[in-house]
């Protein structure tokens, strides 16, 4: 998925971290790798649903608040790039 993205080809980045994503479920690095790709296509509905998507992964297996468990480069790449919090700063 990165050697996908750092050639410009964000469609083939999804279809990386997707599979990834089919071996272990829990890949912080492989939604990263999503919310990467969805910025790529300037599509920021679909940073939202990745994202939301991550959360809801890591609270069925964490238990409610996991959010508190990603790393850190997962928060700053949703935050820099989400519109919600565009809106916010702009």
């Amino acid at each position: 998925a990165q050697l996908a993205l750092q050639t410009d080809a964000p469609d083939q980045a999804t279809w990386a971290a997707r599979k990834g994503l089919t071996a272990t479920t829990g890949c912080e690095q492989c939604y990263r790798n999503l919310m990467a790709a969805a910025n790529a296509e300037n599509n920021p509905t679909a940073l939202e649903a990745i994202y939301t998507e991550l959360l809801t992964i890591i609270d069925t297996d964490e238990g409610p608040d996991a959010s508190t468990l990603l790393e850190p480069e997962t928060i700053q790449l949703y935050e820099e790039n989400s519109p919600q919090r565009r809106r916010q700063t702009g």
